[in-house]
């Protein structure tokens, strides 16, 4: 439950920090997740355009919805943008039932003016470390 709090809490700063900011790019979507225990899951997940402080970066949080409640937190530094794709290196928290680190890089690819596809690949370092594949899209509001 604090887990959900925790999660909840961060995603509603982050918005209301973001309609005080204006041109900031935020994007929602979801997912599938492929990882070691459980093998396969549905995520949801939202980015936010941290231009403010540094071109290159932005803070991701997702939330892993089923077969079980797993909500990580990242920062992206994103080191290469050419043709519609945008490689970036990953790194944050993960929020299970013991609190964990996770690295890992991702990429961002344009499909329309309002659509992204993502994938992410990361290691998560907790009490059970395990890899963790993310691969879905993301909507630019």
């Amino acid at each position: 439950m604090k887990t959900i709090k925790l999660f909840v809490s961060t995603l509603l700063i982050v918005f209301a920090f973001s309609t005080q900011s204006q041109g900031q790019e935020i994007k929602l979507g979801g997912g599938l997740e492929l990882s070691s225990s459980p093998p396969v899951g549905l995520v949801t997940k939202a980015t936010y355009h941290l231009g403010a402080l540094h071109p290159n970066l932005r803070i991701s949080m997702d939330a892993a919805l089923l077969p079980e409640l797993q909500a990580n937190m990242d920062v992206h530094y994103s080191f290469m943008k050419e043709m519609g794709m945008d490689i970036f290196a990953l790194g944050g928290a993960n929020f299970q039932r013991p609190f964990g680190v996770n690295l890992g890089s991702g990429i961002h690819v344009e499909m329309s003016k309002s659509l992204d596809a993502f994938g992410e690949v990361k290691y998560i370092i907790g009490s059970s470390p395990q890899p963790s594949i993310k691969l879905g899209v993301l909507y630019k509001l």
